[in-house]
């Protein structure tokens, strides 16, 4: 169940990047969405990793400005990049993590959400399922609502009038004023 092989979908069109310097090839970097995994995220893929970083770095940034907590696995020989925006820690904060899950003492940080488990203890390991690792995966995530605005937040897609940011330099990524909550 490595996240590498996940299907993807591209993002909507009001989710796409803004564009960005012409000379920098990040217009040509292909972002989207992981579907059938149980952690949403994105799917990164470019034709440089010039191109790569810069899409990437720009997202880490958003989304370190808008503390929003996110893990990033580099896959393929650099030829890939996966972004999961996640909440457990504010699942956890706020109780909403079932106590068998928290008993496994995983906190799944970007090796088990990419989809490669390491268990502590003997008893999980030779009872764990793969039902049980899309459960513990699934508390990680994001809600689908919550993906897409965190896509119209981190790759600078259409805002709305009510959310728009003061003018900012031409090629700097446009960010929502509000930060994106995770819910159950």
């Amino acid at each position: 169940m490595p996240c590498e092989r996940a299907p993807t979908s591209p993002l909507s069109p009001g989710m796409l990047p803004k564009r960005r310097r012409p000379d920098s090839g990040a217009d040509s970097v292909r972002i989207s969405k992981l579907c059938d995994y149980p952690v949403r995220g994105w799917a990164v893929e470019g034709p440089s990793l010039a191109a790569m970083a810069q899409v990437v770095g720009e997202a880490a940034l958003v989304m370190q400005k808008h503390n929003m907590p996110h893990n990033v696995l580099i896959a393929d020989c650099g030829s890939r990049v996966f972004i999961f925006p996640q909440c457990y820690a504010e699942k956890q904060a706020r109780g909403e993590v079932p106590e068998h899950l928290l008993d496994i003492g995983v906190n799944p940080a970007v090796w088990e959400i990419s989809g490669h488990m390491v268990l502590k203890r003997r008893e999980d390991y030779e009872n764990f399922t793969e039902a049980s690792a899309w459960e513990l995966l699934a508390a990680v995530s994001l809600t689908e609502q919550e993906l897409d605005d965190a896509a119209r937040l981190v790759f600078g897609g259409q805002q709305s009038p009510s959310s728009k940011t003061a003018a900012e330099p031409a090629g700097a990524v446009q960010v929502l004023a509000e930060p994106v909550a995770c819910t159950v």
